[in-house]
């Protein structure tokens, strides 16, 4: 994986993917974006290989700066990059004075402006925080649920179910026009109370017609393959496979209990939290830590390309 990403070093790839998968016009805006995304990346990469033959107890932070970098290229190919330069701070702090510490009470203060914040608004499209001088806390019971690679260990420590939702996802061709198509996994009870409102991994996606296990776009012409993207979030799925083997996706699901903003920020904040405080979460050691983060850089950092 760190040397799939050591690839995107090359400011000529990265060129021809932003050419070639988005249809942007070359520019010297284009070469600049491409120059600034090839040194973060170069420094993020550089990062990981600290985190790797250095001493596991101070791992996490390269970690979490490597994470750091990966998240600012992220922005810099985004439609905000031109903010990056005011948006120099984290966005995002964790009190370590605090003493009574469990999973049901740790948070993390957020804040307005900061390169995380930004990351937050380029992959959601929202602001987190719409004042300035705005916090809010986050807390990390509210964030937990959403973490795919944990979920095993949330719900043994918790006893409560991760609230992520298992799909079958295809394009499938129907009437010479294609759709998409997402299939709730058979392995997944209470299947008849999914609302597609709660699913922030879709787009315009609704029940098929006396099937409650299935949801479907709208029918497009076979060339417009940006209509068909655009039902699917990229950043809000996560790759896992079956009990058989079979590749699935998992889906955050907010429920009709909580807002919206939790089912997104854990995509932004569960790695802020992981990587950087790995002591104080039920994920421990470097090298789940690394498994964690290559996780999250195929499901959600390199989205666009």
């Amino acid at each position: 994986m760190v040397c799939w990403v050591s690839g995107l070093t090359s400011i000529k790839y990265i060129e021809d993917l932003l050419l070639s998968k988005h249809n942007i016009s070359v520019s010297i805006s284009l070469r600049k974006r491409c120059s600034i995304v090839a040194g973060l990346v170069k420094l993020a990469c550089e990062y990981l290989e600290q985190a790797q033959k250095g001493p596991q107890d101070v791992s996490f932070l390269p970690l979490y700066y490597a994470l750091l970098n990966l998240s600012k290229a992220y922005i810099v190919i985004g439609p905000y990059y031109n903010e990056l330069s005011q948006n120099r701070k984290h966005g995002a702090s964790y009190d370590t004075e605090k003493k009574a510490r469990t999973l049901e009470n740790d948070y993390i203060k957020l804040r307005a402006k900061g390169s995380i914040p930004l990351l937050y608004r380029t992959l959601v499209g929202e602001y987190m925080l719409k004042n300035v001088n705005e916090e809010k806390i986050l807390k990390m019971r509210d964030v937990y649920p959403y973490i795919y690679v944990i979920s095993a260990e949330y719900e043994t420590a918790t006893g409560n179910q991760p609230k992520l939702i298992p799909f079958t996802i295809w394009i499938a061709e129907e009437q010479s026009k294609k759709r998409v198509k997402a299939k709730i996994h058979e392995s997944y009870q209470n299947i008849e109370k999914v609302k597609v409102k709660w699913l922030q991994g879709f787009n315009g996606l609704y029940k098929e017609k006396d099937k409650e296990n299935i949801f479907i776009s709208d029918l497009y012409d076979k060339e417009d393959i940006q209509s068909i993207r655009s039902c699917i979030r990229p950043a809000m799925l996560y790759g896992g496979i079956d009990d058989r083997g079979f590749g699935i996706q998992y889906i955050p699901s907010s429920g009709k209990k909580e807002g919206s903003i939790m089912s997104k920020t854990q995509v932004v904040f569960k790695f802020f939290f992981l990587i950087k405080y790995p002591t104080r979460c039920p994920v421990k050691g470097k090298e789940t830590l690394i498994k964690f983060l290559t996780l999250w850089c195929c499901t959600n950092i390199f989205a666009f390309l």
